[in-house]
């Protein structure tokens, strides 16, 4: 199994899976789909998160928990 990498739908820069001392807000993301559901929690690196599989559900964007501000899927 290996890492996967995504950027923030908002801000462009990584959600970090491992966040470093300082960095922890940047691992903490929402994933939201077209139907409207969000999943939020921290990432874990391997398409996880708060543990629930994203990679595998079809579209998603993914977004720093801090970056995001009311959008809605399509507005981003």
């Amino acid at each position: 199994m290996g890492s996967f990498g995504w950027n923030c739908s908002v801000c462009d820069n990584p959600v970090l899976g491992d966040p470093r001392p300082g960095y922890k807000k940047f691992g903490l993301a929402v994933a939201l789909f077209p139907n409207g559901d969000r999943i939020s929690g921290t990432y874990d690196g391997y398409g996880r998160v708060r543990g629930m599989e994203i990679r595998e559900s079809g579209a998603f964007k993914l977004v720093h928990q801090v970056c995001l501000k009311g959008q809605t899927y399509e507005q981003l």
